[in-house]
């Protein structure tokens, strides 16, 4: 497993490399930073958004790859993707990295007092947000990315750690949603 992890990482920094050839002011752009404030939830939620190198030059619409913890994920998950579909693995996606303020609200989906262990958490006492985030991923993220960026209906939620407890969450009560669900468990 350890293996995979710097083969991944050494796969991604070959490809943001890849990103700099070519390009004639010396910026590395792998993405945009937005903010929209979400009436469900109470706050402004940022997020970053991965567009297809190709995305400018075609009118195609792209799949979208909505991933949690995106303060950790993005720039893994862009370079995972451009390099998947160079290959021909997979096809290009839009990839949207949500942040959070405090993901032990964020990604859980009910309110507990203890943590895995049993034990009282101060943690804890603040989870229990998931079912507004998913809310807000449906009904005002989504809504935006579509209304701004040329997409098409096939969506895939992922997260690791809370995130994948939080996708377990999604894909139970609305997975009708999503056509893809990647959770990973470790962590927690």
């Amino acid at each position: 497993m350890r293996y995979l992890k710097i083969n991944i990482l050494i796969i991604s920094i070959l490809i943001l490399y890849q990103f700099t050839i070519g390009q004639t002011n010396n910026k590395i752009v792998t993405g945009e930073k937005h903010i929209i404030h979400s009436e469900i939830i109470g706050e402004d939620k940022e997020y970053w958004i991965h567009l297809p190198i190709d995305y400018d030059n075609s009118s195609d619409k792209y799949p979208v790859l909505y991933i949690t913890d995106g303060d950790e994920h993005f720039f893994l998950a862009s370079g995972l993707t451009e390099f998947m579909s160079s290959q021909f693995i997979i096809p290009e996606f839009i990839v949207v990295a949500i942040f959070h303020k405090d993901r032990n609200h964020d990604l859980t989906p009910t309110h507990c007092l203890t943590d895995i262990n049993g034990f009282k958490s101060d943690a804890a006492k603040i989870s229990g947000g998931g079912e507004k985030l998913l809310q807000f991923i449906e009904k005002e993220l989504i809504a935006e990315i579509d209304k701004k960026y040329r997409t098409y209906s096939y969506r895939v939620l992922a997260g690791h750690s809370l995130g994948g407890l939080f996708c377990m969450y999604a894909y139970v009560n609305r997975s009708d949603l999503f056509k893809g669900f990647y959770f990973d468990g470790s962590g927690t």
